[in-house]
């Protein structure tokens, strides 16, 4: 039955079945709870489906993904992680997606098409790099692309591979259990026979604890520092959001209480307060958009004087000149972050 729903779902998603799963590849969140919870009222459906999966599992999930006409769009390192109940194992994240033109257009990128050669190149070469840094099985030198300008997803015939960073991992199912945020969402789906549940009360009662976590994150030093509670807030806002429209009642500790949470359900108590520190959040999500937009701009230009230098060329205008509007745009965005940041902590 369980398998017959996973099917169900993956033909109303777009993504061909089956899936080549596995103890090193397993089918887990927002795509699980749907099978498990999902009724004929049921109007939501995933955004995407996350596959967590070892490294040995990687070239085969690629292969599945590029066989059915999926294109890479993003690429990240997760450089934070998570200490309490476990200690989750750092991942790499692969989004592959099958986008709509109407995506396509959003994004900004449209088709590879529309790209100059210079940019597929250095998307390309930015992907490989990534590839070589975290020592993961290389991709072909040239393969489809999604590209795109932020990191938001996209909404349709979408996969996530959640890579362990640690060679070690043997078993997909240990980046679920006691790592999740929500633990009534630690379920995951090998491919075969039901889906492995770990708190089959709370799923039946479709109710959760937000685990009392501390993040930590390098800092420039390589040294792990723990984030401000504020920043944990922002990291939890959007999945208490999600999972809020999925019918997940969520129990939230003090420490989130105190920042505008009610003690049954994020959203039942001090509504107004939790709705204005989510619309800070969503400014400052914004904001930190924009940043990156500037960071990747002022990076291409040194790139570029870089290569310059080397073959002892005089540009035409001086990169100073040309990047001073691009810092003054930074500073600006980023003393507007600091003043969110402090109405965040204030309202």
């Amino acid at each position: 039955m369980q398998t017959s729903k996973i099917s169900n779902l993956c033909v109303k998603m777009g993504i061909p079945y089956p899936l080549p799963l596995g103890k090193d590849a397993v089918l887990s969140g927002s795509f699980i709870w749907h099978v498990l919870t999902a009724d004929d009222k049921t109007t939501w459906l995933p955004n995407d489906a996350d596959i967590f999966c070892t490294r040995s599992a990687v070239p085969r999930l690629r292969e599945y993904l590029l066989k059915n006409g999926f294109k890479l769009a993003f690429m990240k390192n997760f450089q934070y992680f998570q200490t309490g109940p476990g200690t989750a194992t750092r991942t790499i994240v692969e989004e592959w997606a099958v986008p709509s033109t109407a995506e396509l257009l959003e994004a900004e990128w449209v088709n590879e098409s529309r790209r100059t050669e210079n940019d597929m190149k250095g998307a390309y070469e930015h992907f490989h790099t990534l590839v070589k840094e975290n020592n993961l099985p290389p991709l072909p030198e040239r393969f489809p692309l999604a590209l795109k300008r932020t990191s938001a997803k996209f909404k349709s015939r979408c996969v996530q591979l959640i890579i362990a960073d640690d060679p070690d991992v043997k078993d997909a199912s240990e980046l679920i259990k006691n790592r999740f945020d929500f633990p009534t969402l630690e379920n995951w789906f090998e491919g075969t026979g039901d889906i492995n549940v770990s708190y089959q009360e709370e799923v039946a009662e479709r109710v959760s604890v937000i685990r009392t976590k501390k993040y930590v994150q390098k800092d420039h030093t390589g040294a792990l520092v723990e984030l401000p509670a504020s920043v944990v807030a922002r990291r939890l806002k959007s999945r208490i959001e999600k999972y809020t429209q999925y019918g997940l009642k969520l129990l939230v500790p003090d420490w989130l209480q105190k920042m505008g949470a009610g003690t049954q359900n994020a959203h039942s108590t001090n509504k107004q307060t939790l709705k204005d520190k989510l619309e800070i959040c969503s400014h400052i999500d914004n904001i930190d958009r924009q940043i990156s937009d500037c960071d990747a701009v002022i990076a291409q230009s040194q790139s570029q004087q870089l290569m310059l230098n080397k073959f002892n060329v005089l540009p035409t205008h001086s990169f100073e000149d040309i990047l001073k509007p691009i810092h003054e745009k930074k500073q600006r965005l980023l003393d507007q972050k600091q003043r969110y940041l402090h109405l965040f902590n204030t309202c």
